[in-house]
């Protein structure tokens, strides 16, 4: 009874969380439009679209199971999540690092500006966040857990 309790709530809670996001994204959106988009403004919003959509299917899908009677996580899920996030830890490291040497390279030799630390944290958080969830359906589809 206890673990149905927690599973119904992580299924609400996971609702409530898209809810917010999918609202800052039309805020953010409109607020930004009303400015002008640029580029990377766009990119960027249309990267964070595709995290919810797919986040969103996510949670639909649990949400199917919880009403199935089926568990929310078995061995195989928390396999797949844990390799997944190693994988996207370490591309997360590695995008890191070359993000600063690459920033070092624009301003010691082409003599441009560096990138802006917001740049540099909003590439880190859409790339490490877009890799995670490729991986998660990837290894999903696949199977491989090992």
């Amino acid at each position: 009874m206890k673990r149905k309790k927690m599973e119904k709530t992580s299924m609400m809670l996971g609702f409530g969380i898209t809810a917010l996001v999918v609202g800052t994204i039309v805020f953010y959106g409109l607020g930004a439009a009303s400015g002008g988009l640029e580029f990377p403004e766009v990119f960027m919003i249309l990267t964070v679209i595709i995290l919810v959509v797919l986040a969103t299917y996510t949670v639909i899908e649990r949400f199917r199971a919880y009403k199935a009677g089926l568990p929310l996580k078995d061995e195989r899920e928390k396999k797949i999540w844990y390799k997944a996030g190693y994988y996207s830890y370490l591309v997360t490291i590695y995008l890191a690092l070359g993000l600063s040497f690459f920033s070092d390279y624009l301003i010691e030799d082409l003599g441009m500006t560096g990138f802006d630390i917001g740049v540099v944290v909003g590439i880190i958080i859409l790339v490490s966040g877009s890799v995670f969830i490729g991986l998660y359906f990837y290894f999903r589809q696949t199977g491989k857990t090992e």
